[in-house]
């Protein structure tokens, strides 16, 4: 968890370098994922004008079902994520986030575990193919 008054203290932003377990949080939103390893975020955020920047790198190893054997084939990902959020209420706060160019921010923190398990979903291949 990133709390927006501690982003908001350090002017030059705040460095993060995590690693993850949601493996299971992964299977529930999508049953075809088999296993997820070694997932690891690395990035910044930072305060301006409004807006929280979260910028990091993304990487992990995902097991899914080959399309035609249904084989586990495994796939190292690597990948840089941009988010930008704003605290609901704001002038322009519902405009943006309806039109979805921003997220909203819950509970005065940036839930970075959240947007990983999000970003991982949305990376999944439609077909998976064994080599």
């Amino acid at each position: 968890m990133l709390y927006l008054q501690e982003i908001r203290k350090n002017p030059d932003g705040l460095a993060f370098e995590q690693g993850f377990d949601l493996t299971q949080e992964l299977q529930v939103r999508n049953p075809e994922i088999l296993n997820v390893q070694d997932i690891f975020a690395s990035g910044r955020v930072q305060y301006e004008d409004g807006l929280y920047f979260l910028d990091y790198d993304l990487s992990y190893t995902i097991t899914l079902a080959s399309s035609r054997s249904m084989e586990p084939v495994e796939f190292k990902e690597s990948y840089l994520v941009n988010e930008i959020f704003m605290e609901e209420g704001q002038a322009a706060s519902k405009d943006m986030i309806d039109q979805d160019l921003v997220l909203p921010i819950e509970n005065g923190e940036i839930n970075v575990a959240e947007s990983v398990d999000d970003n991982i979903l949305l990376h999944i291949q439609l077909k998976i193919l064994k080599a």
